[in-house]
């Protein structure tokens, strides 16, 4: 074997163990590691981004024991390293280009917004949300996804207030992220979308955020009601500002 044909083999062979780190297994002081290895391989090996991006998208396939990274919105674990993972997608979702493909607008639909549908908890006593693991890192990529392309926003918006929990499951921090991420949401959105969204010109969006909006204006929670108040006020004062 010789030295170029080693060092792919070599490449491969580290690609593969990161992957069998990202199922999962890897413990919580690992993860900053498992983060700046990947970004810095996105950076040295352009020839191997899209392994990578299948790395950080598919976590592990070998022996067929992986789950794809939009998977975990429909089951998330408290040893699923989604935050870093989120970080190193940061970087590379701030490099395409716009218009964006089909593929690129699948990421945002088919993987970051199912990432909110977890409503369990990481610490009950402590009322911590499972969603708190990742959320900053989520936000950070959605919004560079809508900041390239903001017709987005309403579809998210939709989106967002769907995940919001149900009158009887009880999450209010939950609901306290999931409300102030729909306030960054709407400084990025188009005008026409966000007066749609605000006043009712946009039929789909409106039903589904002035619908949750109501029955939050409604929430026996402090918290929750001084949030979703915050957030009417912020809207109100972008339309008007349009």
């Amino acid at each position: 074997m010789d030295r170029s044909t080693s060092r792919i083999w070599q490449l491969g062979e580290l690609l593969w163990s990161l992957s069998g780190r990202l199922d999962g297994s890897a413990q919580q002081a690992e993860w900053p590691f498992l983060r700046d290895i990947l970004l810095w391989l996105y950076e040295k090996f352009p020839t191997r981004r899209a392994q990578l991006r299948g790395v950080i998208g598919r976590q592990r396939e070998r022996h067929g024991g992986g789950k794809p990274l939009k998977s975990a919105g429909r089951f998330v674990h408290k040893s699923a390293p989604l935050a870093p993972l989120l970080q190193v997608l940061g970087p590379i979702i701030r490099g395409f280009q716009t218009p964006l493909g089909e593929a690129q607008r699948r990421l945002l639909t088919d993987t970051l917004l199912p990432l909110h549908k977890p409503n369990d908890w990481l610490l009950w006593d402590r009322q911590t949300p499972l969603i708190s693991m990742y959320h900053k890192e989520l936000v950070h990529c959605m919004l560079l996804v809508l900041e390239k392309e903001p017709r987005l926003s309403g579809r998210s918006v939709e989106a967002l207030c769907g995940y919001l929990p149900q009158s009887h499951e009880s999450n209010t921090p939950k609901e306290v992220l999931v409300i102030h991420e729909l306030a960054e949401i709407m400084k990025v959105m188009q005008p026409e979308d966000l007066k749609g969204c605000m006043q009712g010109s946009q039929e789909r969006v409106d039903n589904a955020h002035q619908r949750h909006m109501v029955r939050l204006f409604t929430s026996q929670n402090a918290q929750t009601l001084q949030s979703v108040l915050q957030l009417w006020k912020d809207g109100e004062d972008l339309v008007e500002g349009c």
